[in-house]
């Protein structure tokens, strides 16, 4: 059950921050604004995800910047899922561990 969550917080996030934000965001900007833009975006809400706080929203921003280069650099949506649900895979099945 773990893993099915995974899947599906990282494909949800990976279509609003990828899919209906970045694609925008390229006919506006450079891709590297775009793609930092969104990062930030990603990074904020992240503050009281895991890892929390500033070291949280840090990491996270450098993963969805990993995230907004691959979409760009694939022009897919799937390179930037495969690498988003494996740290939250890591993350659910480590909490529901822990329960």
């Amino acid at each position: 059950m773990a893993l099915v969550l995974a899947a599906m917080n990282s494909f949800a996030e990976e279509m609003l921050y990828r899919g209906v934000l970045l694609g925008p965001l390229l006919r506006q900007v450079t891709a590297n604004q775009a793609i930092s833009m969104t990062a930030m975006l990603f990074g904020i809400p992240h503050y009281h995800g895991t890892p929390s706080g500033f070291p949280g929203m840090g990491l996270t921003f450098i993963a969805g910047w990993v995230f907004g280069l691959a979409m760009v650099e694939t022009r897919s949506i799937l390179l930037p899922w495969f690498l988003h649900f494996v740290p939250d895979a890591v993350v659910f099945v480590t909490s529901a561990l822990q329960n």
